[in-house]
């Protein structure tokens, strides 16, 4: 070597710093020769140290050392200065020539130092080369490369604990501007990949974060770069790239969104290769796939979110789906095949279990006395073997319950990403999003009961107050929660109406009312209905009634699963049994306050949400509400509006309120005393609020056969024409109510008429209306029928018992709290 002041000699340093390349050259041949030559000195006297050693061993013992390796210590001392001088003397320094010829010795060292020889010195010699990948000298990065690559040729395995760095490195030279030095870092990356390849026993689990980092950059180069290197640990035996799928998958979805064709392309194989990986090992490996499901579902769901409906962000978020779909086929697979094995093994399990222990006295045996122990040895088996198959049972009862368990944790997770796509501008993702959204459906129909309805509650909120850039969630997306929001109360019904979940439920319902869409406000009304007044065998429903796969909701010992809910719903009925009237007049408080404080909401979808409540619950109960919220009323115009559309719900000739006018008819029937004493009439309940609108009232009396107090409301009106604001409303009411009368509900109202003679009380309440509709030509042909005059006169003198229905005995009452109304109206100087 040189001298002690300095490793290399004058000549060589003055080579090595030359800017021409052919004398850097032969300066690192020089350096290469130089250790080579000092490395041999050192073996050969190593050679003969060793030999006297031994000599000297034979003579004086097995306790003389061995002097021979410092010898090849002191030779090694010299390399290790040799490589300080490279790296501090010229890779250090600011003239690009010294630096390459620095990185040129570098690589003489590790050529002349061999395989073995040089993993004593390989981070000696890796650090300065990596510092020189970010030099700013283009002729540098490559001299840098080409250093690192002869220094890999040797060291081999022994750049793997700077892995980490040197793939950081790798990614600066792909994004290189020169393309010698980018075609330098793939020859490089070609010899580090055969070098991972070849070693079993290096710790990828550091590895694996720093290409997640990577594969978010949005150079292509680095991209195509990170894609080869997960392809090739994919293949690794020693490496599970399942299990750190969750960390890089989101990347791999993201680069589906590149400009680049290739590189697209690549991470579609590549994708697709991991989704077969992950169905392969359903089969031979369940637990392996329903990790993996498990783990990256959430991430799925969030691919398939991506983007805000950007063109480059479509065929990312159908690819999401597409796992989607696959994760749930996937786990419904794992459900359906693993427990039925595992139910096998618990029988088996259970039966060997009781074999064993066989009942209470078994357990005594094991208690008793020493001897009869000793006369039981025949055939008792050892305590232990008792335990074993009793762990045998417990695990066997877990491996059952853990399907369920992941395909409850699973439906949330990737319901999310399903209602996000439903209204996507991209025909097949909509179609894709439905398939998903009917296949998690159907899975969760399968679970039954065990649902986690709080996750999935609020998944559907989420969905349906969150839109794309600031919109509202389309009809479809709102349609779907809806279902799933029935879904959840059909199958889960105690748990939907505790009062978190209901009352958020109910926030969003009255919030869909505003929607422009009839088919979002009657699926939501539905749904009001069925969280304000739920029926009593609804709630248990789901518990009561066997399903099909009823199997699957017993335990182990055949215990059906609803008894385990069984105290929770008992302790909270007598609860909530008090409690739904009060909630559903509450719920109806607010939707009325609701539709007062928009007007044109109660014009457009009050009669929608009459019928759709009238459906969903009870018409008795939600009429004598509504009649009650109307008395109560402090706005008068809003109360008449109300009863407007109340008084056309009532008139439906559906199903809707058919019980409810056979309950009043039934109610007219009665006589004055009788209908007195059965408490608080239906009737009386809601003529007390239809007088807010005279002529709902009149239409009220007129159908319940009550023709006196009909013909005095009809008196009452004509008197209060005199004004002549609000005359147009009056005469469209008016108008509107005898189109009524030639509706089917008022059939034996008709009929009546040609009975004039008896019904006298009838005639006068349509002469009234005559009256107030004079130029009314449906009004006039009827009377045409009859010689008013003539059959009036004929009526009053006719001797007999009148045939005239019974009025009420609370006509009187109600014409006076008809007066009280007028007052607040105004009636007096104006009709409405």
């Amino acid at each position: 070597m040189a001298s002690e002041e300095s490793p290399l000699t004058a000549s060589v340093r003055s080579n090595l710093c030359d800017k021409s390349s052919d004398k850097r050259k032969q300066a690192a041949l020089d350096i290469e020769i130089a250790v080579r030559h000092a490395l041999r000195g050192s073996a050969h006297s190593a050679q003969l140290s060793m030999l006297d050693t031994a000599l000297y061993a034979v003579a004086f013992g097995s306790s003389a050392t061995v002097l021979g390796g410092s010898y090849l210590g002191a030779a090694h001392e010299q390399v290790a200065r040799l490589i300080r001088c490279l790296a501090i003397e010229f890779c250090g320094t600011a003239f690009p020539s010294r630096r390459k010829g620095g990185l040129m010795g570098l690589a003489s060292v590790a050529i002349a130092l061999e395989h073995r020889p040089a993993q004593l010195h390989v981070a000696q010699l890796v650090d300065p080369v990596l510092t020189c990948f970010s030099d700013e000298d283009a002729g540098v990065r490559y001299s840098a490369c080409e250093a690192f690559y002869n220094i890999t040729k040797v060291a081999r395995g022994g750049i793997l604990p700077q892995l980490l760095a040197v793939f950081d490195g790798l990614c600066r030279l792909y994004t290189d501007v020169d393309q010698s030095v980018k075609d330098g870092a793939q020859c490089l990356d070609r010899l580090v990949r055969d070098v991972v390849t070849e070693c079993r026993d290096f710790d990828y689990s550091k590895f694996i974060p720093l290409l997640t980092a990577r594969i978010r950059v949005l150079n292509p180069s680095v991209r195509q770069l990170v894609l080869g290197w997960i392809v090739l640990l994919d293949t690794l035996p020693q490496v599970d790239m399942i299990v750190y799928l969750p960390q890089y998958l989101e990347g791999l979805f993201g680069i589906l969104a590149s400009d680049n064709r290739d590189i697209r392309h690549n991470a579609e194989v590549c994708l697709a290769e991991l989704l077969d990986e992950i169905r392969g090992s359903a089969t031979e490996r369940p637990a392996r796939a329903q990790r993996a499901v498990a783990d990256a579902a959430s991430t799925v769901a969030r691919c398939c979110r991506a983007g805000e409906r950007r063109p480059e962000d479509n065929y990312v978020r159908l690819m999401a789906l597409h796992w989607l779909l696959e994760f749930v086929k996937l786990q419904v697979d794992l459900e359906s095949t693993v427990p039925a094995a595992a139910a096998a093994a618990v029988a088996a399990a259970a039966g060997d279990a009781a074999r064993f222990t066989g009942n209470a006295v078994s357990e005594e045996i094991y208690q008793c006395h020493p001897s009869v122990r000793l006369r039981l040895a025949c055939w008792l088996p050892p305590r232990a073997a008792v335990d074993q198959h009793q762990d045998s049972v417990q695990a066997a009862e877990s491996s059952t319950s853990s399907g369920s368990s992941g395909l409850r944790q699973l439906i949330p997770e990737l319901l999310s990403g399903a209602l996000y796509c439903l209204d996507d501008g991209e025909g097949e993702i909509r179609q894709n999003a439905q398939q998903a959204n009917a296949a998690l459906q159907d899975a969760a129909k399968g679970l039954c009961s065990d649902l986690p309805v709080e996750a999935i509650s609020r998944v559907l909120l989420d969905a349906m107050s969150e839109g794309v850039a600031g919109q509202e969630r389309s009809q479809e997306v709102l349609l779907k929660c809806f279902g799933w929001a029935e879904l959840l109360l059909n199958q889960c019904p105690v748990q939907v109406l505790e009062r978190g979940v209901r009352d958020e439920l109910l926030d969003t319902a009255l919030a869909a009312l505003l929607r422009p869409e009839d088919e979002v406000a009657s699926a939501s009304l539905r749904l009001i209905a069925r969280l304000a007044a739920p029926s009593d065998d609804s709630a248990g429903q789901a518990d009561n009634e066997p399903a099909a796969g009823a199997e699957s909701d017993n335990n182990f010992f055949g215990v059906p699963r609803f008894l385990t809910q069984l105290t929770a719903v008992v302790t909270t009925a007598g609860a909530e049994s008090g409690d739904r009237d009060d909630l559903f007049g509450r719920m109806c408080k607010r939707l009325f306050g609701l539709l007062a404080d928009r007007p044109s909401l109660l014009s457009s979808r009050g009669e929608l949400v009459v019928r759709r409540l009238c459906d969903g619950v009870d018409a008795e109960r939600f009429f004598a509400t509504a009649a009650r919220a109307v008395v109560a009323e402090k706005d008068p115009v809003f109360a008449r509006r109300l009863v407007q559309v109340l008084n056309r719900g009532l008139w439906l000739t559906g199903r809707e309120t058919r019980k409810l006018r056979a309950k009043l008819r039934a109610e007219a029937d009665l006589s004055g005393d009788a209908l007195s004493g059965s408490g608080e009439p239906l009737a009386m309940v809601l003529l007390s609020a239809w007088l807010h609108c005279p002529v709902s009232a009149l239409a009220l009396c007129l159908w319940m056969n009550w023709f006196e107090l009909a013909a005095e409301l009809a008196l009452r009106l004509a008197e209060g024409r005199q004004a002549e604001l609000g005359q147009a409303e009056l005469q469209a009411q008016l108008t509107e109510f005898v189109e009524l009368l030639d509706s089917p509900v008022f059939t034996s109202v008709r009929l009546q008429l040609l009975e004039a003679q008896h019904r006298p009380e009838l005639l006068k309440a349509v002469l009234r209306l005559v009256a107030l509709l004079p130029e009314d030509r449906s009004l006039g042909a009827r009377l045409q029928l009859v010689e008013t005059g003539l059959l009036l006169d004929k009526v009053t003198s006719q001797p007999g018992p009148s045939k005239e229905r019974a009025c009420p005995a609370e006509a009187t009452l109600l014409l006076s709290r008809f007066d009280e109304v007028s007052t607040a109206h105004r009636w007096q100087a104006c009709v409405l």
